[in-house]
């Protein structure tokens, strides 16, 4: 399988992956971000997660996947918003079934 084919499975995937399935804040957090696809996702979308950025953390935990998220400031990405905003993302590219597996056990 080739990295791109296997990139596209892993996105078919998550996208069938339903909200109302989730359990917990940490997954809620994880799909939003995995959906994106590599895309920024500002702070201010995940704000009705509660303790969005805590469960940011979480899912650098290896309990959650390990997953790389990283996280920029507008001022890095150079966009222009009223107040320093962060954003976060996981690359799609980075991502794999076991970690999937990790953050989705029952899914």
């Amino acid at each position: 399988m080739t990295k791109a084919t296997k990139t596209q499975t892993l996105q078919n995937t998550i996208h069938n992956i339903k909200n109302n399935k989730l359990t917990n804040n940490t997954q809620r957090v994880g799909l939003r971000l995995l959906a994106a696809a590599g895309e920024w996702i500002p702070r201010s979308q995940l704000t009705r997660i509660p303790s969005a950025t805590a469960r940011v953390r979480d899912l650098r935990k290896e309990q959650f996947g390990s997953f790389q998220v990283e996280c920029r400031s507008s001022d890095d990405l150079k966009k222009k918003t009223a107040k320093r905003t962060f954003y976060y993302r996981i690359s799609a590219t980075r991502v794999t079934k076991k970690q999937l597996d990790k953050l989705f056990p029952t899914i």
